[in-house]
């Protein structure tokens, strides 16, 4: 169950270098000096990915706490998957701190994927795998629960 939790972290972390989503707009621009009129105006289409490398970049300068909980909210389960318990309680900590790492890591993937723009390829693979972990984290935890109860 640690190999599994491990990996889909570790993947997770390879996801702060990929391009989640993406959001198209339109931006209007000075008036134009055209033959129709000053009313026109001139409109440009930008298109601006999300990848939080560049957003935890972006803000260092200016806000480092957020930047500081961006790499939080990805770090964070690798962490606590880094801590070995003995005891039953610290055990049963251990997976409710895995598990709420993982529900703020799945309500921020599906925050930046599908309500911050269009979702790309690698967002539904990040929300996918968050989602696993997850599962791995409920399955861990209730097994634990099984366990105890059954000695």
């Amino acid at each position: 169950m640690r190999k599994i939790r491990t990996i889909l972290t570790v993947m997770i972390i390879a996801f702060m270098f990929a391009p989640l989503s993406q959001c198209t707009r339109t931006i209007v621009l000075t008036p134009n000096g055209g033959g129709e009129g000053v009313n026109e105006l001139s409109r440009e289409r930008v298109t601006e990915t999300y990848v939080v490398y560049d957003k935890i970049m972006s803000q260092i300068s200016t806000d480092l706490i957020e930047a500081f909980l961006l790499i939080t909210t990805f770090f964070a389960p690798l962490f606590i998957n880094l801590l070995n318990p003995e005891s039953y309680r610290m055990k049963l900590l251990n997976n409710i701190a895995q598990l709420a790492a993982g529900g703020w890591l799945l309500y921020f993937s599906v925050v930046v994927v599908f309500l911050l723009g269009d979702a790309l390829l690698f967002g539904y693979l990040f929300c996918t795998i968050v989602a696993s972990l997850n599962l791995v984290n409920l399955y861990a935890l209730f097994s634990l629960i099984k366990n105890r109860t059954t000695q």
